[in-house]
């Protein structure tokens, strides 16, 4: 039994690793019987502040500064070590798992906190989801937290013209990654049967679209729609992923595909895994890769290409003067 009073998460990385992680922590906060704070510092991946997207009331309650944590610490939390960091002194407990993940540090957590009375704050910077050995029925406690996630009037206000119009019936939603690079992303092919197999097997017509390109967007809609689907999407504002705009975009799409009775996606991406998490559905939600053959033939090209580029890369090729 510990004797942990607080948890305080430091968000890091892009905007769903950081909504994962805040998840994480107040989840384990309340296993624990603790409050959860969260301290939220701008990155270039996601340069919207915790202002930008939450309603000032919760920011009040739950957010703190990061010189209230730095008084906390005694020092920058950027300075201290990786992993786990025991301030016995301050009763505090520091997790960063960094390259090696929160997760794999659960289990001595869980004894630490246990075995140590005198430690009464976790600090935890991460990103990502994580959960103590104990945990059960993660997913539902996450599309429990994410059901209550508290967005401000910028996030709700683009959504309601586009919801009002679309979601009157239950929809289903497509999240397609145009960039993905990854050798088992999904072809078009198999993207391309998924929707047909839940249009033939469903009355499901509605289907919101949201993709990392305009051109990937544009021609899933009129792919979709030659299947006989009524695709819709939220207005894309910018690119821009530095930009704060593009980081409320971001999360609108996320809340519209979380909202979805049922989601098609692409397993590699970690986003739309956890807004099939936040639909409430996830065991209707499909999850697709590219066959072995597929994945095979694609790290062959991706060889290929390293060798036939190698040369100029690494100035075999220069012009002599």
């Amino acid at each position: 039994m510990s004797n942990l009073q607080r948890v305080i998460v430091v968000p890091r990385n892009g905007y769903i690793n950081r909504i994962q992680a805040w998840a994480s922590s107040a989840t384990l906060a309340t296993e624990l019987g603790a409050s959860c704070s969260v301290m939220w510092e701008p990155e270039t991946v996601a340069a919207a502040a915790a202002s930008d997207l939450f309603r000032d009331d919760a920011i009040a309650s739950t957010f703190i500064t990061a010189h209230e944590l730095t008084t906390l610490l005694g020092q920058p939390h950027d300075s201290l070590p990786r992993y786990l960091t025991v301030m016995r002194p301050k009763g505090v407990v520091v997790l960063a798992g960094h390259d090696r993940g929160e997760q794999t540090f659960m289990a001595e957590l869980a004894s630490l906190l246990a075995s140590d009375p005198d430690l009464h704050t976790l600090v935890i910077i991460a990103g990502g989801i994580f959960s103590l050995p104990t945990t059960t029925s993660f997913l539902e406690k996450r599309a429990h937290f994410y059901a209550v996630l508290p967005w401000n009037q910028a996030i709700l206000g683009r959504l309601s013209p586009t919801h009002n119009q679309n979601t009157q019936l239950p929809y289903l939603a497509l999240h397609i990654r145009g960039t993905d690079r990854a050798t088992s992303a999904p072809t078009n092919n198999s993207i391309e049967g998924a929707l047909k197999k839940r249009i033939n097997s469903q009355e499901l017509r509605s289907l919101f679209i949201a993709a990392d390109s305009a051109a990937s967007l544009n021609y899933w809609v009129k792919r979709t729609a030659a299947l006989g689907y009524v695709p819709w999407s939220l207005p894309v504002r910018t690119l821009d992923r530095s930009s704060v705009i593009a980081g409320i975009d971001a999360m609108t799409d996320w809340i519209s595909l979380g909202h979805a009775q049922s989601l098609i996606y692409s397993a590699t991406s970690s986003y739309a895994h956890e807004a099939a998490v936040a639909t409430g559905h996830y065991q209707a939600c499909l999850a697709l890769e590219a066959g072995v053959s597929r994945q095979s033939i694609r790290k062959l090209a991706r060889v290929a290409r390293n060798v036939v580029s190698y040369p100029s890369r690494h100035g075999w090729l220069r012009s002599q003067s």
